[in-house]
C-alpha cells in the first residue's frame, strides 16, 4: 500500500514537471530538481543514457530548451538498426547539399538534406564543410526516422541569436549562457583566451604575482567532470609538460587570481575547455592531413572531429598520435 502510495506521487510529480514544459516550452521555468527529473524523463522515453549526457540545452527566442548532441543520434541508429544507404551531395550556387537516405530494420525507408555555404572556401575550409553537409544529413535523417523533431548540435550554430546554455545535468543548475557570435572576428575578440600561449613555450607575456587575497566569482566552483575533462585535453595536448603548462593557463583564465585548476569558478573551467578542444582539434587536423596525404591511413578512418567534446575529443587525438607513433617505429624498423 505505501509502496503504491509513493509510486502514485512520484507519477504525480513527473506529470506535473511534464506539463509545465508543455504549457510554457521553457525548461528555465521549471526548478533545478525538476530540470533533472524532466531530462532523465526524456533519456528513458527514448531509450537513452542520461550518463552520456545526450542532450544539450539552448536559449532560443528567451526560452530555455533542449537540443539533440551527437552521442544521441549514435545511440538511436543502433536502437533503431538505422542504416544510412547512400549520400549525395550536388552544389546549388553556393550551397553544397547532401541527400541522405536510411534504412531501419523493419524496412522504412527515409531521407533528409544536410546544406552548407561553400561560397568563398577553397582546400581544407571546403572539405570540412562538405563534411559537415553529410554530418548534419545523417543526423537529420536519423531523428526524422526515431520520430524526434529535435534541433541537432550541427543545426545550433546556424541559428540566428541561439545561445549554447551550460546546465549541469547532474543538479540542474544552469551554469552560463554562452551566446552564439554573429561572426568569426567577433569571436576571436571576445575570446577570453585569445592572446594565451596554448603552444609549448613559454607565454610572451609578463609574469604577474598571482593575486590570493582577491575573491572569486560567485558562479559555483569546479565540478568533478570539469576538471577531468580539463585534465584528459591537457595530458594529451602537453604530455609532461602538462603539470607546468597547466598553471599558466589557469593563471590567463582566471586574470592572475589563481595558479591552480582546483581553483578556477565552472565559468572559468568552460572557458578555458574551449580553448584546450580548439587546440586539440587543430592539432588532430595537422596530424590528419599529414597522415593521409602520405597514405598512411585511410580517410576512412578519421573521425568527425568537429563534433566532439571534452574527453571523446582528446580519446580521438590521442587514438591519432598512437597511429602516428606506430607507423613511425614502422618506418624506423
Amino acid at each position: 500500500m505505501t509502496t503504491t502510495l509513493v509510486r502514485s506521487e512520484q507519477d504525480q510529480e513527473q506529470f506535473s514537471i511534464i506539463e509545465q514544459v508543455v504549457i510554457t516550452g521553457d525548461l528555465a521555468k521549471l526548478s533545478s530538481q525538476q530540470r533533472v527529473a524532466y531530462y532523465n524523463r526524456v533519456c528513458e522515453s527514448v531509450g537513452l543514457n542520461p550518463f552520456t549526457s545526450p542532450f544539450s540545452y539552448i536559449n532560443l527566442n528567451g526560452k530555455l530548451k533542449l537540443y539533440v548532441n551527437k552521442d544521441a543520434t549514435e545511440q538511436l541508429r543502433r536502437l533503431h538498426g538505422i542504416s544510412i544507404t547512400s549520400l549525395a551531395g550536388r552544389v546549388v550556387d553556393d550551397l553544397y547539399i547532401v541527400t541522405v537516405t536510411a534504412q531501419s530494420r523493419d524496412g522504412r525507408i527515409d531521407q533528409a538534406t544536410g546544406a552548407v555555404s561553400i561560397g568563398g572556401k577553397k582546400g581544407e575550409d571546403k572539405a570540412n564543410a562538405i563534411m559537415k553537409a553529410e554530418t548534419k544529413g545523417k543526423r537529420r535523417v536519423t531523428l526524422s526516422m526515431a520520430g524526434l523533431g529535435w534541433l541537432d548540435e550541427s543545426e545550433v550554430d546556424s541559428i540566428p541569436g541561439a545561445q549554447r546554455v551550460y546546465v549541469d545535468t547532474g543538479t540542474g543548475e544552469i551554469i552560463e549562457s554562452s551566446p552564439k557570435p554573429a561572426h568569426r572576428q567577433i569571436q576571436q575578440q571576445s575570446d577570453p583566451l585569445a592572446e594565451v600561449n596554448f603552444g609549448m613555450g613559454e607565454s610572451t607575456a609578463e609574469e604577474q604575482p598571482v593575486q590570493t587575497n582577491g575573491h572569486a566569482p560567485k558562479a559555483g566552483q569546479i565540478t568533478d567532470a570539469q576538471r577531468g575533462t580539463l585534465h584528459a585535453l591537457g595530458a594529451v595536448l602537453y604530455n609532461g609538460d602538462w603539470d607546468a603548462k597547466r598553471h599558466e593557463l589557469v593563471k590567463a583564465a582566471t586574470k592572475k587570481r589563481a595558479s591552480s585548476s582546483n581553483d578556477l569558478t565552472q565559468a572559468e573551467a568552460q572557458t578555458l575547455t574551449v580553448g584546450l578542444e580548439r587546440k586539440t582539434r587543430q592539432a588532430y587536423e595537422k596530424l590528419a592531413n599529414e597522415l593521409t596525404s602520405g597514405a598512411v591511413i585511410d580517410p576512412g578512418l578519421l573521425v568527425e572531429i568537429d563534433v566532439l567534446h571534452g574527453v571523446e575529443l582528446a580519446n580521438a587525438y590521442r587514438e591519432m598520435r598512437r597511429m602516428s607513433e606506430a607507423q613511425g617505429e614502422s618506418v624506423a624498423a
